[in-house]
C-alpha cells in the first residue's frame, strides 16, 4: 500500500464544466487537476480515514 505524507489541511475537490479542480481554502488557491490526480487524492483521504479509525479504536483499549 502507498504511504502518503501527512496532509496539513484539507483540499476540496470539485468539477465544473467537465474540468476537475482542487481548492485550498486556507490559501485561497484553486488549480486544475487530472482525473488521475483526483484518484490519488481520494486514495490518500481513504488511507488517512482508515488510520484515524485505527488510532481511535486503539485508544479505547
Amino acid at each position: 500500500m502507498f504511504d502518503f505524507p501527512r496532509v496539513l489541511h484539507r483540499l476540496y475537490l470539485f468539477e465544473e464544466d467537465g474540468v476537475l479542480y482542487a481548492a485550498d481554502i486556507e490559501k485561497a488557491r484553486v488549480i486544475e487537476i487530472s482525473a488521475v490526480m483526483v484518484d490519488i487524492l481520494k486514495l490518500a483521504e481513504e488511507q488517512r480515514s482508515a488510520e484515524n479509525l485505527c488510532c481511535s479504536q486503539e485508544k479505547l483499549y
